[in-house]
């Protein structure tokens, strides 16, 4: 029972501690973003923010030359095919700080039916902390169908390290970004990074790539060109989410925002009541289970052992109107003990009131038991198939049967020499 209390108190745990966010919920919230340009289309990732579905966060650099159209995809139901929304960019940090900050505020010119995301103050972020990212990495659309072109790829990793921005001339600009191991692509600029919880931690920003040639070997393909390659594996940026939020104060976007650091197990808890109340459950019946067999199976024996251990000879007035036996002979001599409920003779501590030393080989560990019987005014000795036999005056006491005795009679232990006498008034 013990070992089934602690298996599910560490499934508890492990539970909670690998429970996975939302993804249904954070894909939802994950938008592609097109804009149609001068030189053609530029894509990115967005995110829904509010609780209308009217409002998507992206990076500046995605939609700062988009001077002819913006369009924002949503994944649709399975089997549909997602349709495009028109959008319009409402606020460009470019515009209003210069290129420290990369975000843009679109309004859609439609509601799209979901909620926006949730999120999480920068204080709230250690490093090593877990994290997701979602977006639409421009690789991935080669082997993507009209069906999933809306459905956003997802990747896990954690934040590595947190640093600031540094301007042109090496100050610190003062924006706070996470260097994380998540893949991120081209075509992932603008998504959200998502912590542990399925909160809006940050802004996926920038990857670290590096120009190279290429030369074409094929027919189709025979000219030099300029590639962007990946400089290291699992090193990308996302900017703290903190500096974005007073933005959507100004335009009256509601949000909702964690100050503190979440607790895993009651998020789990939240997240999924029914697995997290069913385990419960099994540990508090597991628990009500172990207190019940302790409660029948040992404390009326540590009760029961402790009562027999502190029964003493009885010198005092009163005892003359009690139920007693009286030592006769031997090491009890004239010692009196009441016989409230039970005595019993032998030599072991842990089970005898009346206890003889350890060197009497010839009295058994548990040797014989006396109960007074108020109802007939009589005592029962019984014999606990003792070696040398417990004795009265008619002779041993046959084990299993036991013996009455009135007052008066006598009976003894192995020999006379250990003899007692019973009184009841």
């Amino acid at each position: 029972m013990k070992n089934l209390s602690l298996f599910l108190g560490v499934t508890l745990f492990f539970c909670a501690a690998y429970a996975e966010p939302d993804q249904k919920r954070m894909r939802d919230a994950t938008v592609r973003v097109a804009c149609k340009t001068n030189h053609g289309w530029v894509q990115g990732t967005g995110f829904l923010v509010g609780q209308k579905g009217t409002h998507v966060l992206t990076n500046a650099h995605i939609v700062d030359e988009c001077a002819l159209e913006i369009l924002v995809l949503a994944s649709s139901n399975e089997g549909e095919i997602a349709s495009p929304v028109g959008a319009k960019v409402i606020w460009n940090s470019w515009e209003a700080h210069g290129k420290r900050l990369d975000v843009a505020l679109l309004s859609l010119e439609r509601k799209i039916e979901r909620r926006g995301v949730d999120f999480s103050a920068g204080k709230t972020v250690v490093e090593g902390d877990p994290i997701w990212v979602m977006g639409f990495p421009g690789a991935a659309d080669k082997v993507a169908t009209s069906l999933s072109i809306a459905s956003p790829t997802g990747s896990t990793g954690q934040v590595s390290r947190i640093i600031h921005q540094s301007s042109n001339d090496g100050k610190q600009s003062g924006v706070k970004l996470y260097q994380i191991t998540a893949a991120i692509n081209p075509g992932s600029s603008g998504g959200p990074l998502f912590n542990e919880f399925g909160e809006v931690v940050g802004i996926n920003s920038l990857k670290a790539l590096v120009s190279v040639v290429s030369v074409g070997r094929s027919t189709e393909n025979s000219g030099v060109s300029v590639t962007r390659v990946a400089e290291g594996e699992s090193i990308g940026w996302a900017q703290e989410i903190d500096e974005v939020l007073p933005i959507l104060s100004r335009f009256k976007i509601e949000y909702s925002e964690s100050l503190e650091r979440r607790n895993r197990l009651l998020v789990w808890i939240a997240r999924d009541p029914m697995t997290a109340g069913a385990i419960g459950f099994m540990a508090f019946v597991m628990t009500i289970g172990t207190a019940f067999l302790v409660g029948r199976v040992y404390w009326p024996h540590a009760l029961s052992a402790s009562s027999l251990r502190v029964a003493r000879p009885f010198r005092g007035a009163g005892i003359e109107t009690q139920a007693r036996t009286i030592g006769r002979t031997g090491k009890y001599r004239g010692a009196t003990f009441p016989v409230q409920e039970k005595l019993v003779f032998g030599r072991d501590p842990a089970v005898c009131n009346v206890v003889f030393d350890a060197n009497s080989v010839s009295i058994s560990s548990k040797h014989c038991t006396l109960k007074f019987l108020p109802e007939g005014n009589v005592f029962l000795l019984e014999d606990h198939q003792s070696s040398n036999g417990t004795f009265t005056k008619d002779g041993r006491v046959r084990a299993g049967t036991g013996a009455v005795l009135r007052t008066g009679d006598f009976f003894y232990i192995t020999s006379r020499e250990n003899q007692f006498v019973v009184r009841s008034g």
